[in-house]
């Protein structure tokens, strides 16, 4: 998949995820690869998908994303007052994403642009950002150019 197609969002608007429901567009990140591919292989079960090959042994091509916002919210950490701490922990149930769209969709209808999570089948942290509370020059791919030609070559092996 070409970059700019992830840093699109129409792959969270065409199937909603944590903290975005379906016709919302928004980017995820992860903290580490480790991360990321827990986060797939958890995705795939939730959507009834099987891999025909394991992840580890997918070809790809991990880039880093630089986000530069001014409004975000951390889940990572836990709240001392209840009736958050309930709400954070109901955002992070594992096969129960319903919550946290509610969540996403009042935090975004509020101009937060992201909301830091950890993740519920990883030791490592997320990030959804919300296209629409975010310019473009708040999101941007490290070294872009080299990544388009790193996938290049890959695709004329």
């Amino acid at each position: 998949m070409h970059p700019d197609d992830v840093m699109s969002g129409a792959g969270a608007a065409k199937l909603g995820g944590r903290f975005v429901a379906v016709g919302m567009k928004a980017v995820y990140a992860s903290d580490s690869e480790e991360t990321l591919l827990q986060e797939i292989r958890a995705r795939k079960s939730r959507l009834g998908g099987r891999a025909l090959i394991d992840t580890d042994k997918y070809p790809r091509v991990t880039f880093r994303i630089d986000l530069r916002l001014d409004r975000h919210v951390s889940l990572a950490d836990g709240f001392q007052n209840r009736a958050l701490e309930s709400i954070r922990l109901r955002c992070l149930q594992a096969d129960e994403i319903l919550t946290s769209q509610v969540v996403g969709r009042y935090l975004a209808g509020a101009g937060v642009q992201a909301i830091v999570y950890p993740s519920v089948v990883s030791a490592g942290n997320n990030v959804v950002v919300f296209l629409k509370n975010t310019r473009r020059s708040q999101i941007v791919l490290f070294n872009r150019e080299q990544v388009i030609k790193q996938i290049a070559r890959l695709r004329a092996v």
